[in-house]
């Protein structure tokens, strides 16, 4: 029976050859655009997950309360880090990872010979190769936790430095980033030479844990809490299977141990430990930036695209069903039940759609690779590279055929067969020609729908990238040196008098990120202003180089440039009340704590960082004021916002922003990169500030990528469908066309005869399709505080769907009319 099913499934795809050709590539292109979905989204929630005991790594979060407000990092401080470690040393295996893009030689017959490249070194204590259990795919791990001067090495970097010589035995040689101390001082830290007794297989693209040259830290010295410190990445494991909750109690209790005896100096420093599963970090740590909304609509888009297809086979398929009426009211009088009715056309439509998956596969074959590059995200090699993607597009495609059998059965079940044998001619029903159009009113509501999201992403985008925050974007260019590694004082300064001979060069500074406000931290602060206690919330940034509003064109409308140098150049005191700071406040801050004028401001105290029930706070004072910005998310709307000194750090490891009058040229670049590596001794990285603003809206970017593929696919499934159902309707209304046409019609009537259903039916998607999409624009842009007026627009999105939509329909009907209009009456009349 399973053979006889398969022999007609095939027979009946052979006899109707276009047919079968347009719903098999409506539906593969509909399985192509759900497979993307399912690739994206399962490499968006596998991240990290292929490690070993995954559930049982633990990424070390530090949490931290300034004001109301939980500040919460995905790192901890250097100094706080070998007291823990010691600590909790008979419970937990605990690793530091300190990375760095570092320049390095390779040491041949005692000569160090520089590998053009910059390289990624990365420095881990020994329980890192417990913790993560990395494959060895050659040499030996032994002496990693016991030799200082050994490292491991990626297979990827591996190749990239020595191709295909073994890398077994090499010695390299490299610096290993400076600490803040050494920044400070402008020292250069030792050099580091170390010898690869191991290829390891830590190459996954979608890891936090990065290709490299591991080498072991054999040794963690306690380093003073007051010392400036870089906040690292910490892993841990627990020995003894542990609760995650008992680890982290664990955790806190030896942070408490190691606070100081001064109760004044905790209250500012408290710091709090969590743990996150390193198989949840990609969707859930600080850099995530809607990862999981993204795969949440995306996974709807798919859930649509997936429909349209199904309903455009299944109306495609209609006309086949009613054409084998007679064929299945035999098998109904032979006692053929709805079982064995849903066997047949789900083997049959396996068949079919067998052969739409076989065309999504290689559809996304082609193309994937160029959508990850259009992604900047790493992808899976393939659907059957994991056997849990093998399984879900197997069971997608079992189901899909399921359903698509389900309505042929429950249709014909219901029809009564001596009817049909009695007339001995197969009818179709008005319930399936009902069904078709509502199959066709489906697939151009979701293409309304799709039409109309993606112009107004492309118009919030497009606003977006205009809006002026209050600071320059354009012609600024930030540079870092290898390893992220920056300048010291004089070499900086050096530097600053070598750039203003180029010609356009306004300032540069070293500012603390490459965005202003980046992090978002606001705080409560206060001031007496004559004999009254104002008090308010602002959004705040640390500056720690003077030149810093004049590199980003914020205008200083209060104070001297030489009271923040004055600020930055004291040492760092600590009051009765807590550590003091000098603050730049913008002018709204000023005006909400009541200061009449901004010169009035000046040489003012103002309490921050304000607790409630906490009596004292730090105290800073105002040394200057400037023009209002939006710093932070331009999503969300600007708060009033302040500047600190920050004086306890140097720059050294800290981007170096260059500003000009105009953009530069790439020969401008390659001018600043000579200066800085004459300066620096090593070349630096460098970005556009443009290019950091946007990717701030990635996401908004990638959705707009996959709202037009997936409207383009709306569009492709709509053009097949409609040209399917007109090839049918033209065939059963072909002698009415026939008569039409000998009575003098002429063809353009005809078109129009012919338009005017399926007018109706994309006029009647569109009156369905915009309050639903207008409603779903509306949810999303509440998320900007500034965005297009969406009543303005919404007479523009309406009309372009609905011109889109009836140009589509219109073009495929009358193209196919035309082929027909060139039969002859008479041969149509006399087939009748």
């Amino acid at each position: 029976m399973f053979k006889h099913y398969v022999i007609v499934a095939i027979r009946n795809l052979l006899r109707n050859k276009i047919n079968s050709a347009i719903k098999i590539i409506g539906l593969g292109l509909g399985l192509a655009a759900v497979l993307t979905v399912i690739i994206v989204n399962y490499s968006e929630l596998t991240w990290d997950a292929f490690w070993q005991d995954a559930d049982q790594i633990y990424l070390v979060r530090s949490e931290t309360r300034i004001g109301n407000r939980q500040e919460v990092w995905d790192v901890i401080s250097e100094n706080r880090y070998p007291q823990l470690r010691a600590s909790l040393n008979d419970q937990l295996w605990m690793t530091k990872i300190e990375s760095s893009n570092t320049e390095l030689s390779i040491v041949r017959d005692n000569e160090p010979v520089a590998f053009p490249t910059p390289v990624a070194i990365t420095q881990v204590d020994p329980d890192f190769l417990i913790i993560f259990q990395p494959h060895v795919l050659t040499g030996d791990l032994s002496a990693f936790a016991q030799q200082p001067d050994v490292a491991a090495i990626s297979q990827t970097v591996a190749t990239q430095i020595f191709g295909q010589e073994n890398p077994l035995g090499k010695i390299l040689q490299f610096r290993l980033q400076p600490t803040i101390v050494q920044q400070q001082s402008g020292e250069q830290s030792a050099l580091q030479q170390v010898r690869i007794i191991a290829v390891v297989a830590i190459d996954n693209p979608r890891s936090q844990i990065r290709p490299a040259i591991f080498f072991p830290r054999l040794h963690n010295p306690p380093m003073p809490t007051d010392q400036g410190a870089f906040m690292r990445e910490v892993y841990v494991k627990a020995k003894n299977k542990l609760d995650s909750s008992y680890m982290e109690a664990l955790l806190n209790k030896a942070s408490e141990a190691s606070l100081s005896a001064d109760e004044q100096e905790n209250k500012y420093s408290p710091v709090k430990y969590s743990l996150m599963s390193i198989a949840e970090r990609h969707m859930n740590d600080n850099t995530s930036g809607g990862n999981r909304t993204r795969v949440i609509v995306l996974s709807l888009l798919g859930i649509v695209i997936l429909i349209v297809a199904i309903g455009n086979f299944i109306s495609l398929g209609l006309a086949g069903y009613v054409a084998r009426q007679k064929e299945v009211a035999l098998r109904r009088m032979q006692g053929a039940g709805i079982w064995q009715l849903l066997s047949q056309y789900w083997l049959e439509n396996l068949v079919y759609v067998a052969a739409a998956f076989l065309l999504a596969l290689i559809i996304c074959e082609l193309y994937m690779p160029h959508l990850a590059g259009l992604l900047q995200f790493p992808l899976v090699g393939g659907i059957f590279v994991s056997p849990v993607l093998a399984i879900i597009c197997t069971a997608m495609v079992l189901l899909v055929s399921l359903f698509i059998a389900c309505y042929p059965a429950l249709y014909f079940s219901r029809i009564n067969p001596a009817i049909i044998l009695r007339a001995n001619r197969s009818t179709e029903t008005p319930a399936s020609i009902i069904t078709r159009k509502i199959l066709l009113l489906v697939q151009f509501v979701a293409l309304v729908s799709l039409v109309i999201g993606l112009v107004a992403i492309h118009i919030q985008l497009k606003l977006l990238n205009q809006y002026q925050p209050g600071y320059k974007a354009e012609g600024i260019v930030m540079f870092i040196g290898q390893g992220n590694t920056g300048l010291g004082k004089t070499q900086r300064e050096t530097l600053k008098q070598a750039l203003t001979k180029i010609p356009g060069f306004v300032a540069a500074a070293s500012p603390m990120g490459d965005i202003p406000g980046r992090n978002e931290h606001t705080m409560e602060v206060s001031a007496m202003v004559n004999d009254e206690l104002r008090e308010h919330r602002v959004i705040y940034d640390w500056i720690a180089d003077a030149d810093y509003f004049e590199t980003y064109g914020i205008q200083l409308i209060a104070g001297a440039k030489e009271n923040i140098i004055t600020s930055l150049n004291k040492p760092l005191s600590r009051e009765q009340s807590g550590p003091s700071f000098d603050a730049i406040l913008c002018r709204a801050t000023a005006t909400a704590l009541g200061f009449a004028s901004p010169q009035e401001a000046l040489g003012q105290t103002i309490d921050t960082f304000k607790q409630p029930g906490v009596a004292h706070s730090p105290s800073a004072k105002i040394i200057g004021v400037v023009e209002n910005v939006h710093i932070g998310d331009h999503r969300k709307s600007p708060m009033d916002c302040m500047y600190m000194t920050l004086n306890t750090i140097g720059v050294g490891g800290m981007p170096f922003a260059m500003s000009f009058d105009h953009e530069l040229s790439t020969l401008e670049i390659e001018e600043i990169k000579n200066l800085w590596t004459n300066a620096a001794g090593t070349a630096p990285h460098h970005w556009l500030f443009a290019n950091s603003l946007a990717d701030r809206y990635r996401n908004e970017q990638r959705l707009q990528l996959f709202m037009s593929g997936f409207a383009l696919v709306a569009l492709m499934i709509g053009l097949l469908g409609i040209y399917g159902i007109t090839a049918l309707n033209t065939q059963k209304r072909a002698r009415e066309i026939a008569l039409r046409k000998l009575h003098g019609a002429k063809k353009w009537q005809i078109i129009r005869l012919l338009n005017r259903d399926f007018s109706l039916i994309v006029m009647l998607a569109n009156v369905i399709a915009w309050p639903m999409a207008t409603y779903a624009v509306k949810k999303w842009l509440e998320n900007f505080h500034q965005h297009f007026s969406l009543m303005l627009w919404l007479p523009v999105f309406c009309i372009t769907a609905l011109a889109i939509s009836l140009v589509v329909v219109w073009f495929t009907v009358t193209l196919h009319t035309l082929s027909i209009g060139r039969l002859r009456p008479a041969e149509v009349l006399r087939d009748e």
